[in-house]
Order: structure tokens, then C-alpha cells, then sequence
């Protein structure tokens, strides 16, 4: 099979690797789609470590193939995506769902070959069964945006009397949009490149403030909304993003953070403190909150597919990873066909 592994600073090389065998509560997958994350692009940016070179991707979505001894959840011929850490599944985070947070996690693309290949050897129980209704695009976002934005969202709870900022409009801030404008709200989009700006038009965004064209977003939102918004998603990780998204918030108003891009101090807390604001962090989706997730997105009509700008086969991965370095897009992902 083929898989993409990290060659050198922003660079990436298709290679040969033996077909995957499932073992006893093992599965093989074989990719239909497999999405590129901004993470993969932190990954790849300096020089390659260790001897073997794990194949890249967290975000894949395809068919099972192949099943092992003791598997009975999945049979081959189902249509699943995969959550994207193998963890022990006996320790007390993992009973919780948190299988991010397990001591012996084995996140995909990470320390496990990933979804950057024609098929991926996973642990059968990370095997989330897609309904029918959702498409390949949508397991994808699933796996690692849709997911982190869903658990993100919770903990701030937006609803139809919300202004909502979502300060950062990649893949995950645009997902972020759209199950916003779900929940009801009035939302209002902060970002740069054309092509986000109108993704997020294109999702219902009631306001959308390009950052490029504005020195201060939290200005320009407040003269449309004077008491500052209600909630924030921000997912962009820039220091600058962050102050304004606290600068645009109201007294008393709440907001959650998944951007890890900055090391930058940001934070004041004395304006936490004075305004008794309340801010999460949050990282991705306790795996519990899968039916959940689908389920709303279902209820909603919620479709992730047009957010696909750019398709590759896995051969032109070189390709797609300096398209979705260069940024004028919205998802980048891999495909294979039937």
C-alpha cells in the first residue's frame, strides 16, 4: 500500500509499506477519505524524527476491509470513521470516553501509522459506524474538526439568543460556524483569505470581518453589536486573535479556546476577572459524544462536504500539503474512488 510520511522541513514522499493484517480485536480500513488538519502541517515543518517515519493523517474515514479475531461491532463492508487515539480502554479516562487523555494513547499519525495511505490498522473499537446519511466528507471533518468543534461548543452551550464571535476561519472555524447557525444564533465570522471569508458567508455567518481589512475586529463588531457578543469559538491560536476575541466578549459572557498555534502570552485575567467572564480550553471529542454528534447533525441537515475546496490522490500528496500550507482554501483531503 501507499502512505505519506514526513521527508524533510514542509516536506512529504509517498512510499511502499506491506498491507496491514488485523489482529485479534483488530480492523483495516481502507480510505475512501482522509482529510489534512493544520496540525499536520505543524508536523511536517521541521526535520524528521526517529528511524521510522509514521504515515501521516488523523482525520480518516473509509471502509472496513478486514477484521480480526474477536471482532463483532464491525464486519467488513461498513462504512465508519475512526476516532483518531488508540488508547488501553481499562483505565478510568478511558471508561469515561476520554481516550485522549489515557497514559498509553496511540494517536494516528502520531505514534501509528494514519489515514495518509491507502488503508490504516486500527483498534476495532475506534471504529465509529457512519450513517448512511453522512458521506465519507463528513466522517472525515468527524474524526477530528467536526469532533473538536462539537465538544468545544458544548461546554459554551450557544443557543438562538447568543451573538456569537468565531474568531478563526480554517476547517475547524468554519465547522464552527455551521453548527452554530444550527444551535440558532446569530454569528459573526472573523477571519482572512477569500475563500474562507466566503465559506463562511456561504454557511449563514450574519457578519463577516475580514481581519485584513480591519485593525481591530472587536471594534468593528462592537459597532454593530455595542454590548459584545455573547460567546466565542476561537480556534485560530494567534495571541492577537485571542486578545480580541476577549476585547469583542461581554461582561459575563463565555468563550472557548482550541487553538494551539501560539506560545504567546495573551490572556489578560485581570479582564476575566473584572468583566467575570468565563474561558475553556478544549481539546477534541470524548469519544462518548459520537452519536451525539451525528445525531445533531443529522437533526440539522448538516453537511461538511462543500467545505472540501481541494481533492487529491494520495500520489500528489506533495501537492496537497503545500495547498493547504499556502492557506487560500477551506478543506484539503485525499480520495480514493470506489
Amino acid at each position: 500500500m501507499r502512505g505519506v510520511i514526513h521527508s524533510g522541513p514542509n516536506q512529504v514522499e509517498v512510499i511502499d509499506r506491506p498491507d496491514p493484517t488485523p489482529g485479534p480485536g483488530q480492523a483495516v480500513v481502507d480510505m475512501r477519505i482522509s482529510g489534512l488538519c493544520a496540525s499536520d502541517l505543524h508536523q511536517v515543518r521541521g526535520e524528521p524524527r526517529g528511524e521510522r517515519q509514521v504515515i501521516r493523517g488523523h482525520e480518516p474515514c473509509g471502509v472496513v476491509s478486514a477484521v480480526g479475531e474477536g471482532v463483532t461491532h464491525v464486519s467488513p463492508g461498513d462504512r465508519v470513521t475512526l476516532y483518531h487515539y488508540q488508547s488501553c480502554g481499562r483505565c478510568q479516562r478511558c471508561r469515561e470516553g476520554n481516550w485522549m487523555w489515557c497514559r498509553e494513547i496511540r494517536a494516528f499519525g502520531w505514534h501509528v501509522d494514519g489515514g495518509h495511505a491507502d488503508r490504516v490498522l486500527t483498534d476495532a473499537r475506534n471504529c465509529m459506524k457512519l450513517p448512511e446519511e453522512l458521506t465519507f466528507e463528513d466522517g472525515a471533518f468527524i474524526a477530528c474538526g467536526a469532533g473538536t468543534t462539537w465538544s468545544a461548543l458544548r461546554k459554551i452551550r450557544p443557543c438562538g439568543e447568543d451573538i456569537v464571535q468565531v474568531i478563526g476561519l480554517g476547517p475547524l472555524g468554519l465547522v464552527g460556524v455551521a453548527f452554530c447557525k444550527a444551535f440558532g444564533a446569530t454569528v459573526v465570522a472573523i477571519g482572512r483569505r477569500v475563500a474562507r471569508l466566503q465559506a463562511a458567508y456561504d454557511l449563514g455567518a450574519d457578519m463577516v470581518i475580514d481581519i485584513d481589512d480591519c485593525d481591530a475586529p472587536a471594534k468593528a463588531l462592537k459597532q454593530v453589536y455595542p454590548d459584545g457578543a455573547d460567546k466565542a469559538y476561537e480556534t485560530s491560536g494567534n495571541a492577537e486573535g485571542q486578545r480580541q476575541m476577549l476585547a469583542a466578549l461581554r461582561r459575563g459572557g463565555s468563550a472557548v479556546c482550541v487553538g494551539l498555534g501560539s506560545r504567546e502570552p495573551a490572556i489578560n485575567l485581570g479582564r476575566i476577572a473584572g468583566a467575570q467572564c468565563t474561558l475553556h480550553g478544549s481539546f477534541v471529542m470524548n469519544a462518548s459524544e459520537y452519536e451525539h454528534l451525528t445525531r445533531f447533525m443529522l437533526r440539522h441537515e448538516i453537511e461538511l462536504k462543500p467545505l472540501v475546496t481541494h481533492r487529491y490522490g494520495i500520489e500528489q500528496a506533495q501537492e496537497a500539503y503545500d495547498m493547504a500550507r499556502q492557506g487560500d482554501c477551506a478543506k484539503v483531503v485525499f480520495e480514493w474512488k470506489d
